[in-house]
């Protein structure tokens, strides 16, 4: 009977602990969907194209790098992400998640970095990789608490500043923190072309774009405004010249004055003749300084006068628009 009882029970408990036992087994088969989608391969993604954000659990670790701007060592490029948790993509390629334990440092030339998180307006900067130490920070900003802005412009290798920031090669466009914002364009040879400040409101979309002035045409049968500022600059300087005459010869004057007083008492040390015939020579040209001056101011002011209703005070100047048109803001120079 015992030769029967014991086998019975040992039936009895495999078949009770046996699926339980068969889960915590590794060398268990697994089921052919679940290995079928383990052997799958990851689709890279394609040129110019933003690669697909992994789940959360993949990138999850337990020591987190602490945040700031990150720098491979030797490498003269740091990234400061100062959103925690974003996805940053380089040339597309994800290389991590902020904040970078292992920062990138491509090799010279163009590149183009992506900055996304869910619920956020991802960032894109596009810069140049070269020896000079340079530091990119990226602040993404919620989706229903930002405003979006478009930079682009007609200078060749134009680079775009956000208060203060280098936010990268134009075109430019991302996402930007609500408030007024100071917006700079240098040129491909460093020269600032163009400082604006532009007021971004929530859930706005502005576009900015930079291009080469435009010169007013002289009006037919006008004169260009150049000859009346001649004509003035001749004026002030004429006038200039006579109010310097004048304080110098009088100042010379009483001079004289005290040289004749000291030459008839007799107390004078020295050769009063040559002595007054040099005071007036010199009193004689400062004479000349301010008649040459008074000449000077009355010319001036007579061809500012006759001039002034033949001027286009307008020819030549350049136009500066800054309009706001449909939620977008153009700015030319």
């Amino acid at each position: 009977m015992r030769f029967i009882a014991y086998p019975a029970l040992l039936a009895v408990g495999l078949l009770v602990a046996g699926p339980a036992l068969a889960e915590d087994n590794p060398w268990a088969p697994k089921p052919k969907s679940e290995k079928a989608e383990e052997d799958k391969p990851k689709e890279e993604p394609k040129a110019g194209e933003t690669a697909p954000l992994p789940d959360e659990e993949e990138w999850e670790t337990e020591d987190s790098a602490p945040a700031g701007p990150k720098a491979a060592p030797g490498c003269p490029l740091a990234l400061d992400i100062q959103t925690e948790g974003a996805f940053v993509i380089l040339d597309g390629k994800i290389v991590g998640k902020s904040p970078l334990d292992e920062p990138p440092c491509p090799e010279a030339g163009e590149h183009t970095l992506v900055v996304q998180k869910d619920g956020h307006v991802s960032i894109s900067r596009t810069f140049v990789m070269s020896e000079a130490q340079q530091v990119i920070t990226v602040t993404l900003t919620d989706e229903e608490e930002s405003g979006r802005l478009f930079v682009t412009s007609s200078y060749e290798g134009a680079k775009l500043y956000i208060d203060g920031q280098d936010a990268g090669l134009l075109p430019w466009k991302g996402s930007v923190a609500p408030g007024p914002h100071e917006i700079k364009i240098v040129d491909i040879k460093g020269k600032e072309r163009k400082k604006t400040n532009v007021l971004i409101l929530k859930g706005e979309t502005k576009t900015l774009h930079a291009a080469p002035p435009k010169k007013k045409k002289l009006t037919a049968g006008k004169l260009h405004w150049g000859y009346i500022t001649g004509a003035g600059g001749l004026a002030v300087a004429g006038g200039v010249m006579m109010l310097a005459g004048a304080i110098a010869g009088k100042k010379h004057h009483d001079e004289y004055m005290d040289f004749r007083e000291e030459a008839k008492a007799g107390v004078y040390d020295g050769e009063p003749v040559a002595k007054d015939s040099e005071m007036k020579n010199k009193g004689k040209a400062l004479n000349g300084v301010m008649i040459s001056g008074m000449i000077a101011l009355g010319l001036g002011l007579a061809a500012t006068g006759a001039l002034f209703p033949f001027t286009d005070f307008t020819a030549g100047r350049v136009e500066v628009q800054a309009s706001p048109t449909g939620g977008s803001v153009t700015v030319s120079f």
